[in-house]
């Protein structure tokens, strides 16, 4: 089943696009759609893009244009990687872009076919587009970008789209991409001198006329950018002087290093990098524990204080939030007193690191559920029908199932095609339950729930949930019960009809240690102690839901237990764990 994307979350305004470098071996692409549209070209390796149903193999140069109709996903190619530059816009920079085209666009029926748009650089054109991607990803102005972006689109259209839908130019010889490839590496482009004859083993008249052929600027035009790139990292990563970051870098003339740094990204080395750490300052990389918002909703037990160490004077209690900014019941930082919001504004955004640049607020909820009676029937809005009806997001979540009674159920979705009015003859009967898809619950069960399918967490089960950051849900039927005071709890049924498929919801099945993966959140488990592997890119929530165990990143260590939620800021690249445990781990 497609999942959906949204701009509201995927698109940076007011730039109303995102330019970013994707890596198979760090991604995974499962079926989606989106109310944008996208271009992306394959720079490197192969990989096969599900597009409509079917399959077309993607090589170095595939240049593709992906409407907001399309549903795509990719598939690695026998364990190669790729990798692909990725540059989303919104629908309205689509429609200023055929205002500009008029019929010249239209004509070509871009909107109408069947298929995307795609067609096969050569070498020269996929490298002069891979500069100039990358160029529009250095720009920080976000006016500048918008409209540096709509410049761009022209030319793709114009210069390649418009022109063929297939063609593959003359290929490099072999002995031309060996240089290449070798005058990529930092340790040969850093080099003071370079002997671009010795290294092609042709000539040097003839290596630049045949680099400049196939790839549109000159080998030592190619090694600047690559030295000016490698120097911008070094300022943001290190504390070298610039004068040590030009050296560092191959640059002997400090003051044409300073000029070309000016020229490509509009400001002076030492202010890029003044600019970089005001980003992050007061940054507190170490982890930290939380202490959870606790509920006592008239479903709960008592496991949650019994199994999972929550102290705490509440009976029943229901939900513990884990990991939470959200208005209705904030996580606190352990001995410090501060709510988890108001802990990463003290430390600086650069906590949550760049993945959540995308999202308008902290991007996830993390819940411990004690389900000791049945909860509500229920279903989440999509983002746009919750935005625009309720002011907050709607919700995609994941169960994962931390213990269940022997009768214990989980409903999701209906067993058949339903009508409205067959929907709500049962509630008014009782009889709902009987229309939808009934499990019978084991412990390490995954149930991913997109927004707009319906779902119940039966009595008996102790569910850990990762899920959007947000509180809205519409209740199709709660069984007749009353609350303490007596009353009835609302039902919200015009609302949950109108968001809520009607017909079977195919139950994705987890693959290997991924529990759930979708544009809010990766999840996974993790069993055994070792060494993992995070993207430093987000922060990580480790959640302990079985045994003790320690962890470390850098220099930092913290103990933790059966029941702990501990926050890891972004910026580290791996986690070593001790101990006998099973923790859930989620990114961005």
């Amino acid at each position: 089943m497609a999942y959906k994307i949204y701009a509201t979350r995927h698109v940076d305004f007011p730039a109303e696009c995102r330019v970013r470098l994707v890596r198979s071996e760090s991604e995974r692409f499962k079926l989606h759609t989106h109310d944008y549209y996208e271009i992306f070209l394959t720079v490197r390796g192969e990989i096969d893009h599900v597009i409509n149903g079917s399959v077309k193999r993607l090589r170095e140069g595939s240049l593709v244009f992906i409407r907001d109709f399309d549903e795509h996903g990719y598939r690695i190619v026998d364990g190669m990687s790729a990798e692909f530059i990725n540059l989303a816009f919104t629908r309205a920079t689509y429609e200023s872009l055929a205002d500009y085209l008029g019929e010249e666009l239209l004509k070509y029926g871009f909107t109408e076919s069947p298929m995307p748009p795609s067609v096969r650089l050569s070498r020269t054109d996929t490298d002069y587009l891979y500069r100039k991607f990358m160029n529009l990803n250095a720009t920080e102005d976000a006016l500048r970008l918008k409209y540096e972006v709509r410049l761009l689109l022209i030319t793709l259209f114009t210069k390649f789209f418009m022109i063929s839908t297939e063609s593959d130019a003359e290929t490099a010889p072999k002995w031309l991409d060996a240089f290449y490839d070798e005058i990529k590496k930092p340790e040969v482009f850093t080099s003071e001198k370079l002997d671009f004859a010795a290294l092609s083993g042709k000539s040097r008249e003839h290596t630049q006329r045949e680099f400049k052929k196939h790839y549109g600027t000159t080998p030592g035009e190619y090694v600047s950018s690559q030295r000016l790139n490698f120097a911008r990292n070094l300022l943001c990563t290190s504390n070298l002087s610039v004068l040590e970051a030009a050296l560092e870098s191959g640059f002997s003339n400090l003051s044409w290093f300073n000029e070309l740094f000016r020229r490509t990204y509009g400001t002076t080395p030492l202010q890029y990098r003044i600019q970089k750490k005001e980003k992050g300052k007061n940054m507190n990389t170490r982890p930290v524990r939380l202490i959870p918002a606790c509920k006592n909703y008239l479903w709960g037990g008592e496991r949650l204080k019994a199994s999972y160490n929550k102290d705490v004077d509440m009976t029943p209690l229901a939900e513990t939030w884990e990991l939470s900014t959200h208005p209705d019941g904030e996580s606190t930082v352990e001995g410090t007193g501060l709510t988890l919001s108001e802990y990463i504004k003290q430390c600086g955004e650069g906590v949550l690191g760049s993945r959540c640049e995308r999202f308008d607020r902290f991007p996830i909820l993390i819940k411990f559920i004690d389900a000791a009676q049945s909860l509500s029937v229920q279903v989440h809005p999509d983002d746009d029908y919750a935005l625009q009806n309720e002011g907050d997001l709607g919700k995609t979540e994941v169960w994962y199932v931390l213990e269940a009674e022997p009768d214990a159920k989980i409903y999701y979705g209906f067993n058949r095609e339903v009508s409205p009015e067959e929907v709500r003859e049962r509630i008014a009967d009782g009889t709902l339950c009987e229309v939808l898809g009934c499990y019978n619950a084991h412990k390490g069960d995954v149930f991913f729930i997109p927004s707009g399918t319906v779902h119940a967490i039966g009595g008996g089960n102790v569910i850990c949930e990762v899920q959007e950051n947000s509180n809205t849900t519409y209740r199709f039927f709660d069984y007749n019960r009353r609350d303490k005071d007596g009353n009835l709890r609302p039902l919200h049924i015009d609302k949950a009809l109108a968001v809520t498929r009607l017909s079977p919801s195919e139950l994705e099945k987890p693959e290997g240690d991924i529990l759930a993966e979708c544009e809010y959140f990766k999840v996974r488990s993790v069993k055994r102690a070792g060494r993992v592997t995070l993207s430093r890119d987000s922060f990580t929530s480790l959640v302990a839901v079985d045994g003790n165990g320690r962890l470390a990143v850098g220099e930092h260590t913290l103990d933790f237990a059966k029941g702990d939620s501990i926050f890891i800021p972004a910026g580290y690249g791996e986690l070593s764990l001790e101990g006998e445990f099973e923790a859930v781990l989620t990114q961005v």
